[in-house]
């Protein structure tokens, strides 16, 4: 569900000037001598404010592929540092700062967000100091003129909100949202995606404090899921613990976590370091419950040393291939059930009966196992009969081929 996107007010108020309908006017190009003394040439209503109409994109610098591919030097990780004189350029909270080339267009997505992870912008003060502010890309869904740039840099926080306590507005405060979460309840595995709309604010990085949750590289999109503008997407996902667990005897008890919890975006710009913006989800925090699954055929497996009572990764465990020997108590009984696909290596297995059934059984290696098995040696004696089975499966005991007292059973361990 998108929020209610928190919209500059200039931005959207009716913003009517005088131009030619002859005019062809565009913005002035950012160049090698140029970009660290940028100005605002137009200097009418609603200069660094509004940026869709001609007369004013006229006035302000164009940020062009020739330009962002050449600036500086030529390597690949280089950063850009735009420097705006403050005596030639309005900076408001959230003023516009640049617009992109229209060789830049919404066929150009990957290298538009490219370009933008070079970008650095600084305001050169009156006494000569730089200041360092963040800056966005954003998107003019509704162009008033083909003749103007769609793409647009911005400021994306005039200052720190948190440390200097002043009333800018950062757009993750009503355009961020989660969508298309899933939970696969069997592997615990999940995924989904942050969403920022109408923004994208160089080399952000999402972050969250669960212990679960990985997050890949924002990605640009246009007309995202029926959006009209720009949708920053951040993919994500993780496996909860305890996935795909089997507990034998009882019902199991359903586990809750708390995903996504402390989201956290984090971005820089130069000198400034990196800000974390930290976001409590609120309602769309996930309290998903992942349920264990249950076998009450079984108390229990034979393990090397103990009775397994929980199994992890169920649906590959030998289990689930009927290869185990089960216990079940009933009573006094205590039932041993021998899985159908237990590797039983004598011939003579499926061929013999009662006692001699047990015996192969036994000299197969399972005398050894069932001498070095604790809960064996410890519960033996609490039934006044065992009862021996084959051919069980997960949901059925099998068949009944011999019973003896303890006594007998321990005899036969010797």
């Amino acid at each position: 569900m998108k929020k209610i996107i928190k919209t500059i007010a200039a931005l959207s108020a009716a913003v009517t000037l005088a131009v030619a309908p002859a005019m062809n006017v565009f913005a002035y190009e950012a160049t090698k001598s140029n970009y660290q003394n940028l100005e605002m040439i137009y200097q009418g209503e609603d200069a660094g404010i509004s940026w869709n109409l001609p007369a004013i994109q006229a006035g302000m610098p164009e940020l062009t592929t020739k330009f962002l591919g050449t600036v500086s030097d030529s390597s690949t990780s280089s950063k850009i540092t735009l420097i705006a004189d403050q005596s030639k350029f309005p900076i408001y909270n959230n003023s516009m700062v640049a617009v992109l080339g229209k060789e830049l267009n919404n066929g150009s997505l990957d290298m538009i967000k490219f370009f933008m992870d070079k970008l650095q912008f600084k305001i050169k003060k009156v006494n000569g100091s730089l200041s360092p502010r963040f800056i966005a890309l954003t998107y003019d869904k509704n162009p008033s003129s083909s003749t103007t740039s769609r793409w647009g840099v911005q400021l994306f926080n005039n200052n720190d909100p948190k440390r200097s306590g002043n009333s800018n507005i950062n757009p993750f405060d009503e355009n961020l949202d989660v969508e298309n979460f899933r939970l696969d309840q069997k592997t615990g595995k999940y995924s989904g995606d942050i969403l920022v709309y109408d923004y994208y604010v160089p080399r952000m990085k999402f972050s969250c404090g669960d212990g679960y949750t990985k997050f890949s590289d924002p990605v640009l999109k246009i007309g995202y899921c029926g959006e009209e503008g720009l949708v920053t997407v951040t993919h994500f996902e993780g496996t909860l613990p305890n996935a795909d667990t089997l507990v034998f005897g009882k019902d199991a008890t359903p586990s809750t976590y708390n995903i996504l919890k402390g989201i956290t975006c984090r971005y820089d710009n130069g000198a400034m370091g990196y800000y974390s913006y930290e976001r409590q989800m609120g309602t769309l925090n996930f309290y998903e419950k992942l349920y264990y699954s249950s076998n009450k055929k079984y108390d229990g497996i034979l393990g090397s040393t103990d009775l397994i009572t929980t199994l992890t990764n169920a649906s590959t465990s030998s289990f689930s291939k009927n290869d185990f020997v089960g216990f079940k108590s009933s009573g006094d009984t205590l039932k041993i059930c021998v899985g159908k696909n237990l590797s039983i290596s004598s011939s003579s297995w499926n061929s013999s009966n009662g006692e001699d059934k047990l015996k192969v059984l036994l000299n197969s290696g399972y005398k050894k196992a069932f001498n070095n098995n604790t809960w064996v040696k410890n519960n033996i004696n609490k039934y006044s009969r065992i009862e021996f089975y084959c051919n069980a499966t997960t949901t059925s005991n099998g068949t009944n081929f011999y019973y003896c007292t303890p006594a007998a059973f321990s005899k036969l361990l010797k």
